[in-house]
């Protein structure tokens, strides 16, 4: 059954009917109806009710007029406004009571067929009373008085989506933190809810912390695009009267030309260079502090907006950490005055190796510095003996398959006492075997006794730190054979001292041999880190 309802509508002295107090008081029927009707009356495409207010010069009376396609809706709204009662509109801040309200008109589709597409003879008109007023554009211009293009225009382009609010308890609508919460919690629930779609974030509208809370979503957050929409004009509408009391919400929806044919898309995708740049700054950063440079640049070769400095810094940071040093020098070879690569030859593959043991061990990399350990101590030792040792090992040693082996034959015939010494380590005795970090500590131990050092002080104080890492080969040895956790407890408990108390250990045996420069070369990564830093503070 098809009803018309009216009333009267109240007002407090001194207030006026206005044409936005239809869309006021739709917002108040819907919060007085219950919450699964409200829901399901947002969803529904095709709204089963109408309402408007008007005011009725000769008798002074402000009318509610309500139209209703459903019996169900009908008998609740008659339930909800039949008795007097007074609603409260929050937007005005007062309350109007609705008076003597009743169904004014009934019918059904039986009778509206029977009426109008049964007769033999067709209707040959229709008259239509516009008892609200009524507003249409063209050309981007208002046209007060009605014409029946733009009716028929407007009825057929009604939109067709659904107009959902949002009710939340935000009252300071000044602070961004309470947007912070909301919006991005709206926007990922309309995310699961439509997966394969595009959501469009209106970056024109709203307070200056909700546009700036979206623009930050459409930047960062997948399927979002944020979309900016000019004015009619094609110019700032800052000093055109603000769309509140004094129009109607409804109208303006329903009088939309822009889906006309030939009209111009007011709707463009700004590039939010600033938010995308901070965003991608705020990765690199993160990325950069762990060490991850392979990480951050592949954010940096797929944005136009990182500085090309800090692109250069970031490509010599990944090379280098990737240990491919001489492609790092290529990219850069000094930065700011300061030169990256003081040292040459092996010296420099040590250091760079152990520059990525020390981020190894910040990181928390236990294992990965364990693994790290036994190479680094065996080509340590290997140009340490060369350089201090009068002992001829490279002489004592031949190739097999691409590695050297210390040979027994060749022990016995120029270095009898060393191989006497090698004997007593072994329990049978020293067989022919692959040159290693625990034969050339040994080679070390019996060169300090037997006086084969070119400077005494200087392999006292390397034996001394190699003394004190002596359980590490076990510890290596388990992390290259077994699955075994390496954590600081027991990296402390097998080696006996912590990560960062070994590898201090291994950098004052580098600084022993090749000078105090190598602790100025602690700070390499650090120092790059901050540089990026530097030039990431604004985007190109």
């Amino acid at each position: 059954m098809l009803r018309q309802f009216e009333a009267e509508l109240a007002l407090p002295a001194g207030e006026r009917v206005s044409l936005a107090m239809g869309s006021v008081l739709h917002g108040a029927l819907m919060e007085r109806l219950p919450a699964d009707v409200a829901e399901f009356l947002h969803t529904e495409r095709l709204r089963p009710y109408s309402q408007s207010v008007r005011y009725e010069k000769e008798s002074g009376r402000a009318l509610w007029r309500i139209h209703t396609l459903t019996d169900e809706l009908g008998q609740m709204f008659a339930a909800l406004l039949s008795a007097g009662q007074e609603i409260f509109l929050r937007q005005k801040g007062y309350a109007v009571r609705v008076q003597d309200f009743r169904c004014v008109a009934e019918t059904d589709e039986a009778a509206i067929a029977d009426l109008y597409f049964l007769p033999e003879g067709a209707p040959r008109g229709a008259e239509i009373t516009f008892c609200t007023k009524t507003a249409f554009k063209r050309d981007g211009r208002y046209v007060l008085l009605p014409e029946f293009y733009l009716i028929i225009h407007s009825l057929l382009t009604a939109p067709d989506c659904v107009i959902e609010e949002i009710f939340t308890d935000i009252q300071a609508a000044h602070l961004y933190e309470f947007f912070s919460q909301v919006l991005p919690q709206e926007v990922l629930r309309l995310r699961l809810e439509h997966q394969e779609a595009q959501i469009l974030l209106n970056l024109s509208s709203g307070t200056p912390q909700m546009k700036t809370v979206l623009a930050m979503l459409a930047s960062d957050m997948e399927h979002c695009i944020g979309v900016q929409v000019a004015s009619p004009a094609r110019h700032s509408n800052r000093e055109n009267e603000a769309t509140q009391d004094a129009e109607d919400i409804d109208a303006l929806l329903e009088n939309n030309f822009d889906d006309e044919k030939g009209a111009k898309n007011r709707c463009e995708e700004p590039p939010l260079s600033a938010f995308h740049y901070y965003a991608e700054q705020s990765r690199i950063l993160s990325l950069i502090d762990s060490y991850e440079y392979a990480a951050a640049g592949k954010i940096t070769r797929r944005s136009a907006l990182v500085p090309p400095e800090a692109s250069l810094l970031l490509s010599h940071a990944e090379r280098r950490s990737m240990l491919l040093t001489e492609e790092a020098k290529a990219i850069l070879r000094e930065y700011g005055g300061k030169k990256l690569f003081p040292f040459a030859g092996k010296t420099e593959e040590l250091v760079e190796y152990f520059l990525m043991m020390q981020i190894d061990q910040e990181t928390g990399r236990l294992s990965n510095l364990m693994l790290r350990m036994i190479p680094f101590l065996y080509e340590f030792l290997r140009e340490y003996t060369t350089k201090n040792l009068t002992i001829p090992i490279r002489s004592l040693c031949e190739p097999r398959n691409g590695v050297r082996w210390l040979v027994r034959e060749r022990l016995a015939a120029q270095e009898k006492e060393l191989l006497a010494a090698l004997d007593r380590e072994f329990p049978y005795g020293y067989r022919d075997q692959p040159l290693s970090f625990y034969l050339l500590s040994l080679c070390c131990t019996y060169a300090g006794g037997a006086q084969r050092v070119r400077d005494a002080k200087l392999h006292t104080a390397v034996m001394a730190e190699l003394e004190s890492i002596a359980d590490i080969r076990q510890l290596r040895n388990e992390a290259a054979h077994e699955i075994v956790n390496v954590t600081e407890a027991r990296f402390r408990q097998k080696v006996g001292m912590g990560s960062q108390a070994a590898v201090s250990c291994f950098c004052r045996m580098l600084a022993l041999v090749y000078g105090d420069k190598v602790r100025a070369m602690r700070s390499t990564y650090r120092d790059l880190n901050a540089w990026i830093g530097q030039t990431l503070e604004v985007h190109a």
